[in-house]
């Protein structure tokens, strides 16, 4: 008996057996194989077809004539082996993110003795997206020479995770070999490596910004479900999906150190890289505190500060800023600021500086101690008459403090002490020669104005009322005056000093024997303001001196304001509905002339074709603004503010 060659690597290999039968001459011949007739016949050869290989068959010849049959004794014959057959795909047993565990069993038909197992591996690698592959080599992974059993396992460890892979068992026996078809199974996912630390960037100073990137592991071992952000150690409460790489954060300090850690998660678990840190720029210090300020002197003020509660960096130095001006403080917290005025409010605050920016504080005040007045100017003398002289004088240029009290002194001896800065010296002597001082006091000292001297006028008319005054017109004011009580001579003259009161210019009228207003002693001043007032006095003159009334004031009337600005005019629509509104604004007249009582609105309406029409009084009282809402749409209308005075005039 002898086995057909195979044909293929892992191929069927058909068996045939041939029988050779003894060359006898009987009537009829029987192979019988386990007791099954596979022939009979007169030929004495016969070829077994379809045997099974490495199988034992137990064969029996029967020989017949006439007269009988005889059987030859049984011959056991087994068949060559053959490549095996029908070699079953593993089982995959269990999977993890590094290992597969499979197993297997012999083939279906093993044609032989078994000699060895061997399990082959091939994997499918790809990127880190894993939208590419690329198949690996086939090898194998591990060999089973004890092939006594029917069952076989094998762990198959060191895998990638996520990956998948393809396994067959290739089956040998003496005679050949044959491979099972491929069992696929894909790792499981496992948490990510590879993972660098996030870059930062530095993307804003005021506010602080920082910008925050990162990259995809180098290897994902899975599919990346979401990244999250860890600050300080912190997690955020939000995460990002597997496609957002970069994170701005807005919610922090300036001059500050943060580190940031990234976390890449898939179904395998979680990892986080390791951190990155940076400090944020300088910024301007905030919650810069005024100064504290003591006055030490008249001259002197020491001012001192407290560093910023929040410095948002170094603090490179201090300025002090009074006067409009900045003094460089240096690093400090405390400074002496000398050569000040005397009694004098200063404005300190305080401007506080890092390598980011500066803040000013708010300002804080301080009032410098009082001196000695200075820069007194000597008085003015009017002489009023033979016998009085009118002495006025003005606060020192340089008061140094509070005036507390002047002190006149005519020729030495006091006069007059308090806070007036006039004072009419009356009974003096006619044609005298006075000198007069006067001292400014506040709380550290005086000052002397210089000495000044006049001379009373020689017979000076005396005793001179102050004018009657009545106003004519809002521009026009009546003075009246009656003669001295004692002219001490002939009056050739007089003169009507007015002037508008607070107002230190003053408008003399002369009026001589050969002017109108000289017989009647009434004069009309013309070219005033109206509703202003004004203080007059009059002096008669002699050949030998002149005599002044005091100052008496009036006002003059009210008159029509001019120069009334137009309204201000706005077109609006009323709340749910399409009926127009326009709203007025105006302001008071740019020359009231007066005390305005009320304002009165017109409107008239301007017509396309016979002309515009009369107008109507919409609106009077004191507000310089109203709504008018009794509108007809798409309507052109003018408006015209007039006031009201007090004679009720427009």
């Amino acid at each position: 008996m002898s086995p057909d060659r195979p044909s293929g690597r892992c191929g069927k290999i058909p068996f045939t057996a041939w029988l050779i039968l003894p060359d006898r001459p009987l009537q009829t011949y029987s192979v019988f194989s386990d007791g099954v007739l596979e022939y009979a016949g007169l030929r004495r050869q016969f070829l077994f077809r379809r045997l099974d290989p490495f199988t034992l068959y137990t064969l029996t010849l029967e020989a017949c004539t006439r007269a009988g049959c005889a059987h030859s004794a049984p011959q056991p014959l087994w068949t060559e082996e053959a490549a095996p057959q029908s070699q079953l795909p593993p089982t995959i047993q269990s999977v993890g993110s590094t290992s597969v565990e499979l197993s297997w069993s012999e083939p279906v038909n093993p044609n032989g003795k078994i000699i060895r197992y061997e399990v082959m591996r091939r994997c499918f690698e790809g990127n880190a997206w894993g939208n590419q592959t690329i198949q690996a080599d086939e090898k194998i992974v591990f060999t089973e020479y004890n092939t006594e059993r029917k069952m076989f396992l094998y762990n198959d460890t060191g895998l990638q995770p996520w990956v998948h892979c393809e396994y067959k068992i290739h089956t040998w026996n003496s005679a050949g070999q044959t491979c099972s078809s491929w069992s696929a199974v894909k790792t499981r996912q496992a948490p990510p490596e590879g993972l660098p630390p996030p870059e930062i960037a530095q993307v804003s100073v005021s506010p602080p910004k920082l910008l925050i990137s990162w990259v995809p592991p180098e290897k994902p071992n899975g599919v990346i479900q979401s990244y999250k952000l860890r600050r300080d150690g912190v997690l955020y409460p939000f995460s990002f999906d597997a496609m957002t790489f970069s994170y701005t954060d807005e919610e922090l300090l300036p001059f500050s150190s943060y580190s940031y850690a990234i976390t890449a998660c898939s179904r395998g678990g979680c990892s986080t890289s390791r951190p990155s840190s940076v400090t944020t720029l300088e910024a301007a210090p905030a919650g810069v505190s005024p100064p504290a300020l003591w006055t030490i002197s008249a001259t002197q003020i020491n001012v001192s500060w407290s560093p910023p509660s929040i410095q948002n960096g170094e603090i490179t130095k201090y300025l002090l800023r009074f006067d409009g001006e900045e003094y460089l403080a240096g690093q400090s917290l405390s400074l002496l600021v000398s050569h000040l005025q005397p009694y004098t409010r200063y404005n300190f605050s305080l401007v506080a500086c890092t390598n980011g920016g500066c803040t000013a504080s708010a300002a804080n005040s301080a009032w410098t101690m009082e001196a000695a007045p200075q820069n007194m100017d000597p008085p003015k003398l009017q002489v009023t008459g033979s016998e009085s002289i009118e002495i006025t004088w003005k606060p020192p240029r340089t008061p140094n403090g509070q005036i507390r009290s002047y002190e006149l002194r005519r020729d030495g001896a006091l006069l007059y002490t308090g806070l007036e800065t006039r004072y009419h010296d009356f009974t003096l002597t006619p044609g005298m020669e006075y000198g007069y001082t006067v001292m400014a006091n506040n709380s550290q000292g005086g000052v002397l104005s210089p000495l000044v001297k006049d001379r009373t006028s020689p017979s000076a008319p005396s005793g001179m009322e102050p004018p009657n005054l009545q106003a004519k017109g809002p521009q026009e004011i009546l003075v009246t005056w009656d003669p001295p009580v004692r002219t001490n001579g002939h009056i050739v003259n007089y003169t009507s000093f007015i002037r508008e009161l607070f107002e230190r210019e003053t408008k003399a009228i002369h009026i001589n024997t050969t002017h109108n207003s000289f017989g009647t002693r009434s004069l009309t001043v013309n070219q005033l303001k109206p509703f202003h007032r004004y203080e007059v006095r009059i002096q008669a003159c002699t050949r030998l001196g002149c005599g002044s009334s005091d100052w008496t004031s009036i006002q003059t009337p009210e008159t029509a304001p001019q120069k009334q600005p137009s309204p201000h005019l706005e077109v609006q629509m009323a709340p749910g509905g399409f009926q127009p509104t326009v709203s007025l604004l105006w302001t008071e007249p740019l020359q009231p002339n007066g005390k305005v009582l009320y304002y009165e609105l017109y409107r008239r309406q301007v017509a396309t074709q016979t002309g515009k029409s009369s107008p109507v009084l919409t609106y009077n009282g004191s507000l310089t603004s109203f709504k008018d809402a009794e509108l007809l749409p798409f309507t052109e209308y003018e408006y015209q503010v007039r006031n009201v005075y007090t004679n009720n005039s427009h």
